[in-house]
Parts: structure tokens; C-alpha cells; sequence
């Protein structure tokens, strides 16, 4: 069976690590993932088949349209949530993010998102920004080059880049869709892997943490709402009039 190549933008903690797994079962080694396009561009990846990883649209953009594309997005303060849980279950040592998050609280945690450089290219607006430019680019734009209306302006225009834009909340069945369009069977095994388990969810915060928590992801939420309109809508039954 010839597996169609695609590439897929994986924001961290929408439930990307399981579609790899799954895909990994029919692209065995011709797929790259997560950080794997750390100081590569996207020739280095030109014929590699599936092309993962936590890159932004523009690394992405040079193979939309000629493959099936697609990415998740996640409600924004529950991935914020499930991202700080899972840097705390990590070994310090593997990446700066996760030796910061264990070193703060939530509270200090999420105050960093607003200014701390490498928290806050992690958690504030982070879904906005990868669908918006995202690193690597090749400008080599940063946040502030951009304004909050253009951000969200350029994400919500990108999602029609797309073959498809799942929701974690919605993983099974935009998963049988994902590999509908890649030409696929469903794969055995379980659905969700890398789940970060029995940590707090919103309604279990602090309220002083709930307002940075919805500070930070403004715009994302503005996005994700985008999104869920979208799906209604394509959803609603259409009537015509005789």
C-alpha cells in the first residue's frame, strides 16, 4: 500500500505525538518528527514522505498543496495546562523549557510566558503564532515583528492552507479523516500516546493563574473559536429553497 506524503505541523501537546506513531506504522523510516528539522531546511526534507515536527508554517509552507497537510489545534489554556504538567515529568537536563518549568510554579510559570523569551515563544499564543510564521523562517522573523492583529490575521488566514485542522477534542474522528486523505486504513494500537496524566485542569486553578492563563492565550482562543465555527458551520444541514 502507497501511503500518500504528507506533511503535518505539530503543535506541542494537541495530541501530534499519537498521529505520528500511528503514522510511523506505514512510513516506518521515511518520516521525520518533532525536532528533527532543527538546523535543516525544507530541501533537506524534499523527499521524505512524512514530514513532521514542531516548525511553523513557513518551514511548512513550501509543501502545502503538493501533499496532504494538516495540523490539530487544542483548547488554548488546557494544552498550556497539559505543556507546564509535562515539562515537570521530563529530565531537566534534555531541554532548557523543561529545567525552567520545574525550577517555577505555575504561577511563576505562566507570569514567564510574558517575558521570558523561551517560555514565551512556548505558551503565549503559541497555536497563533506557529499557524501565523513560527520558527525556523526564512526571514528569520521573531514575535515582535509582527502586531497582535497581524498574528492572528495570518493564522486564521492559513488554516484554508490546509487538507485538514483537527481538534484534540475531536481526535478520533479527525484522525479516520486525516488518514482517509492519505490513503489509508486506520492503524491497530491505542489512540492516544504521550498523554500527560492526572495533572490539574482549569476548573482546578487558582483564580490569579486563570487570568494569566486566559492573558496568555487570547489570541489562540480567538483562533480556536475560528476553527469550531468553521466545523459548525460545515456541519449545519444545508436547505434549499424551491
Amino acid at each position: 500500500m502507497q501511503a500518500k506524503p504528507a506533511v503535518f505541523l505539530h503543535i506541542q501537546k494537541t495530541a501530534g505525538t499519537s498521529i505520528v506513531q500511528a503514522a510511523s506504522q506505514y512510513y516506518g523510516s521515511d518520516l521525520v518528527s518533532h525536532g528533527d528539522f532543527t538546523g535543516k531546511t525544507p530541501d533537506d526534507f524534499r523527499d521524505i514522505a512524512f514530514i513532521s515536527g514542531h516548525f511553523g508554517y513557513e518551514f511548512a509552507r513550501p509543501f502545502l498543496g503538493s501533499r496532504v497537510s494538516f495540523t490539530f489545534l487544542r483548547e488554548p489554556c488546557e494544552r498550556v495546562l497539559s505543556f507546564y504538567y509535562f515539562c515537570l515529568g521530563r529530565d531537566s537536563s534534555e531541554l532548557p523549557i523543561y529545567e525552567i518549568a520545574q525550577r517555577l510554579d505555575l504561577g511563576e510559570f505562566l507570569e514567564a510566558g510574558f517575558q521570558h523569551p523561551l517560555v514565551r515563544e512556548r505558551i503565549w499564543n503559541s497555536q497563533v503564532w506557529r499557524l501565523a510564521c513560527g520558527y525556523p523562517n526564512p526571514k528569520r522573523q521573531q514575535l515582535a515583528d509582527f502586531s497582535e492583529d497581524e498574528l492572528l490575521e495570518l493564522a486564521i488566514d492559513h488554516l484554508d492552507s490546509f487538507t485538514h485542522v483537527g481538534l484534540t477534542e475531536t481526535f478520533d474522528a479527525d484522525r479516520a479523516i486525516i488518514f482517509a486523505h492519505l490513503g489509508l486504513p486506520l492503524p491497530a494500537g491505542p489512540l492516544v500516546v504521550n498523554k500527560t496524566e492526572q495533572r490539574p485542569g482549569v476548573g482546578d486553578i487558582s483564580t490569579g493563574e486563570l487570568d494569566l492563563l486566559r492573558e496568555l492565550t487570547r489570541l489562540d482562543r480567538v483562533l480556536y473559536e475560528a476553527l469550531r465555527s468553521r466545523r459548525r458551520n460545515l456541519e449545519s444541514p444545508r436547505f434549499s429553497t424551491v
